[in-house]
């Protein structure tokens, strides 16, 4: 495939979308060899099946029904590192650093990492849903997938007043998500569909400064 791939795939949400331009962007500069959306589904349980008579006019037949469903679940991105990105974008279990603070986990053997995008905003507690998908996999897989969410915005408020007569009043917002976390890719700077320039409120950086800046923190 070439180096952009978003304009042929249907993605399921505008999150997902962001993260294809986030994907191209590396995929082009050579730290992405490969990316892949909805790679492969994994079957996490096995349907319930059961057989029951069913009575005609003139005979039975036998019908099989699920008693329970099957469960599948197919993480969003499948992500292929270049070695180059190592210890810059993507770290692993062997590494020996707090992983919690890095960008992306990738599987120590292959340099592969597997994401699911979530929304800064969970409306329909999707995220709880990902968690329980996320043990099952690691459980019955040994695959770790990692939950993304391109750009989060939390805001802080501060009392102003006393007693039941204080009210909250904003003071400030703090963002976090792999975007303000690491750069933010070109294509995200413009709306997806006018092409306008998007309203973006916090500092965006591009991938070559974000790099610079990783290589600079290396040499002190």
């Amino acid at each position: 495939m070439g180096g952009n791939q978003t304009k042929n795939i249907d993605f399921a949400s505008k999150e997902e979308l962001w993260i294809s331009y986030y994907l191209d962007e590396l995929k082009r500069s050579g730290l992405v060899t490969e990316w892949k959306y909805e790679p492969h589904s994994y079957a996490l349980s096995e349907p319930l099946l059961y057989q029951w008579i069913k009575q005609l006019p003139t005979k039975q037949t036998i019908q099989e029904s699920a008693l329970i469903r099957g469960h599948e679940y197919t993480p969003d991105f499948l992500i292929r590192w270049d070695k180059r990105a190592h210890h810059v974008l993507f770290n692993t279990i062997g590494d020996g650093i707090n992983l919690k603070s890095v960008a992306f986990i990738a599987n120590q053997t292959s340099n592969v990492s597997l994401i699911d995008v979530k929304p800064a905003f969970d409306m329909n507690n999707m995220t709880r849903l990902f968690t329980i998908n996320q043990k099952w996999m690691l459980q019955k897989y040994g695959i770790f997938v990692q939950k993304i969410i391109p750009v989060k915005e939390t805001k802080h408020y501060h009392k102003v007043g006393n007693g039941k007569k204080a009210k909250p009043v904003f003071s400030h917002s703090t963002w976090s998500g792999i975007f303000p976390n690491t750069f933010t890719p070109d294509r995200y700077l413009f709306t997806d569909v006018s092409n306008k320039p998007r309203k973006i409120n916090y500092k965006p950086i591009s991938l070559r400064d974000y790099i610079a800046t990783v290589r600079q923190a290396e040499r002190k």
